[in-house]
């Protein structure tokens, strides 16, 4: 009997095993549906790991948490820097330059509402009172060069304010710049908005707390004042004892 070696060995299937030929297909399971009738294909041998978008529920790897944990952090501290510094040069500080303005014409008002009326020889003896304890116009000079000074003094500190700004935000790019090179998920969206909501409610917050508390607090009163620079001059120059 001849026996055809170059013949393939047809699928044999047994109780014992599968055999399967050399060029069949990689092995698939079929799971069969018994309500629809129809069969839903697993390759069980796929060894390419899982992506983000197909398994989110793969928990966080130490380094991807603490990469986020760092990135909110940063840009937490970035939005705070960015609004107090705004808030303060735009706002705080010329309330305060514009509230203490407002404090010396009150206190002075009076005055000056009066000695357009003053009878001429009273005007001379407060003049020549004057006179002997101010000089007018080196008075006016020093205060022109004081407030140059303060001026280049607060550009001084707002520049700093914008380097901490600054400082933070090359922070903040470079820990997302290393969070994409080494490919970790970044809850981008939930950090972002957490983080600007924030902003927005403590910018709610500090505008209420200035218009139902600092606006309304009482400094210290023009009496007040009076009664300071007459003890003063009463314990120092002995003027204006009773």
């Amino acid at each position: 009997m001849e026996v055809r070696s170059s013949l393939r060995r047809p699928p044999s299937y047994s109780d014992s095993f599968l055999f399967l030929p050399e060029a069949s297909e990689p092995l698939v399971l079929r799971k069969i549906d018994s309500h629809n009738n129809t069969s839903l294909s697993l390759n069980s041998f796929s060894t390419a790991p899982p992506s983000d978008k197909e398994t989110p529920g793969i928990p966080y790897t130490t380094c991807e948490r603490w990469n986020s944990r760092i990135l909110s952090f940063s840009l937490h501290i970035l939005l705070i820097s960015l609004f107090e510094t705004l808030f303060f040069f735009l706002f705080v500080s010329k309330t305060e330059d514009s509230g203490l303005e407002s404090a010396l014409n009150s206190y002075i008002a009076s005055t000056l509402e009066t000695c357009a009326y003053w009878p001429p020889n009273t005007t001379l003896v407060v003049d020549d009172v004057l006179s002997l304890l101010l000089n007018a116009t080196a008075v006016q000079e020093e205060g022109q060069a004081a407030a140059v000074r303060r001026h280049q003094f607060n550009e001084g500190l707002e520049w700093i304010a914008w380097s901490y700004t600054v400082g933070l935000t090359t922070l903040f790019v470079s820990l997302g710049v290393v969070g994409c090179s080494c490919r970790f998920r970044i809850a981008w969206k939930r950090i972002l908005v957490e983080n600007s909501i924030m902003i927005a409610l403590l910018g709610l917050y500090e505008a209420m707390f200035f218009r139902t508390i600092i606006y309304r607090y009482k400094n210290l009163t023009d009496a007040e004042l009076t009664a300071f620079l007459v003890g003063q001059l009463q314990t120092t120059c002995g003027l204006l004892l009773p």
